[in-house]
């Protein structure tokens, strides 16, 4: 099924490349490389024995969670970019311009809160002590907002939205909009812009679906797991689902502002 995939994007991308699209667009070792060797890290990690896998994988200072807050980055700094060239964009009318200009500050602020709470705003660097007060309310304590107790609007619903902007934005959208995008004067449509192109279905899918085999092996069950129990198949499938997760919603944030921001960037210097 994925090797399936795989050949009808890439047709789609070799169909591209023929056109002025294709010079607009996330070139291939940006929309399937990032994909692809995520998964390869994901999944031959393991083979490394389970001592170097959890050096590796897990924990604060592992490759997910680091991984997840220095893709964020540069979405913090594209989104502000892209936020103040939409209130000049030469390409879109004003209305629509200011739309995007907001969609792009509020992407800003969201990657923003993102980076911060994965690093607990610098707690996991620095190592200062977490307060008392905020250690009683706070069911992992430490400096972070979205694991305080009766506050799931900070924690499962941003989860929630994101899952449910990637499903409908990151995958069936850009598969709607597939002949559309191909048309002429599309790229004075805000939708062109607001609605990422089929390349980001790649990321999309990992963010999607990579927690899937944990939730099927159940919620916490890893607590009381012993080394002997981390197989290849629980390291590679299961362990870190939620990390992983997240890691693929950084990821498809990423692709998402750098497509926007290659479309702006090519649609500005044509007119300029």
């Amino acid at each position: 099924m994925v090797s399936i995939l795989l050949k009808v994007l890439w047709g789609f991308e070799r169909k591209m490349r023929a056109t002025n699209d294709n010079n607009m667009e996330l070139p291939p070792a940006v929309w399937l490389g990032f994909p692809i060797v995520s998964l390869l890290i994901i999944w031959l990690s393991p083979l490394l024995g389970y001592p170097r896998w959890k050096g590796l994988m897990t924990g604060e200072y592992g490759f997910v969670e680091s991984a997840t807050f220095v893709i964020l980055l540069p979405v913090i700094v594209l989104a502000g970019v892209l936020s103040a060239r939409f209130l000049r964009f030469p390409v879109l009318p004003r209305r629509p311009a200011l739309i995007m200009a907001a969609v792009m500050l509020f992407s800003c602020l969201a990657a923003f809160y993102f980076a911060g709470e994965e690093i607990n705003w610098g707690q996991i660097w620095f190592g200062w002590k977490t307060p008392e007060e905020w250690a009683a309310i706070n069911y992992q304590q430490e400096t972070s907002l979205h694991n305080i107790e009766g506050m799931s609007i900070l924690n499962n619903i941003p989860r929630l939205m994101m899952l449910i902007a990637t499903i409908i934005g990151g995958i069936i959208l850009p598969l709607l909009l597939l002949r559309w995008r191909r048309k002429p004067g599309v790229d004075r449509k805000i939708w062109y812009y607001l609605i990422p192109s089929w390349r980001i279905i790649p990321a999309s899918l990992i963010a999607a679906c990579i927690s899937i085999p944990a939730k099927f092996f159940g919620k916490g069950s890893d607590e009381n797991l012993i080394p002997a129990d981390y197989t290849y198949s629980y390291m590679a499938f299961v362990a870190n689902g939620g990390e992983m997760k997240e890691y693929g919603f950084a990821l498809v944030m990423l692709l998402y502002i750098l497509g926007i921001y290659l479309l702006v960037k090519a649609q500005t210097r044509e007119r300029c």
